[in-house]
């Protein structure tokens, strides 16, 4: 048999030391170590990601793949409904974000001054697409 290019367990090297069995043991457990750190911080920042791209999270339902809820968030002075505004924000699996859904916003969009009945919806599909909006009516 030939010599091999790798060196063996106790053979001398090119500069006069002997390999440690122990040396081929540490590197393997740091390889391990390394791995398993990396491992971890794909899977926070993928979760990270994910919460981020969700919306409606702190609905009293939660959080699920598919969501359609209409929720009422407060009653006004006004008692007259009639007339209505909407404002909505959308999100597009975490790449854009954007939108005013705002009491304000909703407001100036039905030209209401007094607003009597305040609604949330949320429509989400996971981490793929969410619409929230807030629907005012009022006079």
């Amino acid at each position: 048999m030939g010599s091999s290019s790798y060196p063996r367990i106790g053979m001398e090297t090119s500069f006069g030391g002997k390999i440690s069995p122990f040396a081929f043991r540490r590197n393997q457990s740091v390889n391990f170590v390394i791995r398993r750190n990396s491992i971890f911080f794909c899977v926070l920042v993928l979760l990270c990601f994910c919460k981020c791209s969700t919306a409606g999270i702190f609905t009293p339902i939660g959080f699920s793949v598919y969501k359609d809820v209409k929720e009422p968030v407060s009653v006004g002075p006004s008692t007259s409904y009639e007339k209505s505004g909407e404002a909505c924000a959308y999100n597009f699996g975490g790449f854009y974000v954007g939108g005013d859904f705002s009491l304000r916003k909703a407001m100036e969009n039905g030209n209401i001054t007094k607003p009597g009945l305040v609604d949330r919806s949320t429509f989400a599909i996971a981490t793929i697409f969410a619409k929230v909006c807030t629907r005012v009516l009022g006079e």
